[in-house]
């Protein structure tokens, strides 16, 4: 994984391994392992694939946003790249994508991923606080799953908002913090609606779970993204937040639950 979280970089990744992959195979195979798609999940496949193919327009967007370079000469990588999207079709072998993704569309890209970084700095998030995010997301859904005395209303807020981070973490390789951020902004919207999902001194075991894995995962994008802050207003509902902002600690799921 690049030392960098952007959308070039990100793009970069995937080409650089796909590089290494082999070319007389069919094109779903080799996107299934890049993107960690069964094979037989096609309609998940067909979606990461999607979210590959818009990060040019999201490098685009970055590099728009730095008025003092000379764009047209950042984004030569960019017709190679989208004449290869532009021939998707799972079925046939890999090498009539690969092939046109050359050195030059490398080099150009990696100049893109550290400028941009250089203009918008991001430190990546640690794969291991990522896996333990996505262990602990599993076994609550299980034990959410199974257990019969949770009231439904509760039970299907748990589940919604379980699911929506799982899936946006599982997708931080390809679409980076922005989905991470939308499914915490939706889960605090959903406890501002839903009075009985919001902790409490005497909330059940599945509930004091649920808070405990969404405050870890603030903690995780709090750490890597460098203008995000967590507004004071929803200290109260996180009760495993630091009381003082010297206590965040330097890995964010250290000492944490």
């Amino acid at each position: 994984m690049s030392t960098t979280n952007n959308a070039a970089g990100r793009l970069l990744d995937i080409l650089i391994r796909g590089r290494e992959l082999p070319t007389n195979v069919a094109m779903y195979e080799n996107w299934a392992h890049l993107l960690s798609v069964p094979k037989n999940d096609k309609a998940l496949l067909l979606q990461r694939v999607g979210r590959v193919m818009e990060l040019p327009s999201q490098i685009k967007d970055s590099l728009i946003n730095i008025p003092e370079i000379r764009h047209e000469a950042y984004l030569r990588w960019a017709p190679k790249v989208e004449e290869a999207f532009s021939i998707i079709n799972l079925d046939i072998h890999w090498s009539n994508f690969i092939q046109r993704i050359d050195d030059s569309v490398l080099f150009s890209l990696e100049m893109c991923e550290d400028t941009i970084q250089r203009y918008f700095p991001e430190k990546p998030a640690k794969n291991n606080d990522l896996n333990e995010l996505l262990s602990a997301i599993d076994d609550l859904l299980s034990d959410v799953r199974e257990d019969e005395t949770i009231n439904e209303r509760l039970k299907a807020f748990i589940l919604v908002h379980l699911l929506t981070i799982k899936h946006a973490i599982e997708e931080y390789e390809i679409c980076g913090l922005e989905p991470i951020e939308r499914a915490i902004e939706s889960t605090i919207g959903g406890a501002v609606m839903h009075s009985e999902a919001r902790p409490r001194m005497d909330s059940i075991a599945p509930l004091k779970r649920f808070w405990d894995i969404f405050t870890k995962a603030l903690l995780v994008l709090q750490f890597v993204h460098s203008g995000f802050e967590v507004s004071a207003d929803i200290h109260p509902i996180l009760p495993l937040w630091p009381k003082e902002e010297t206590d965040l600690p330097d890995d964010p799921l250290l000492n944490v639950g």
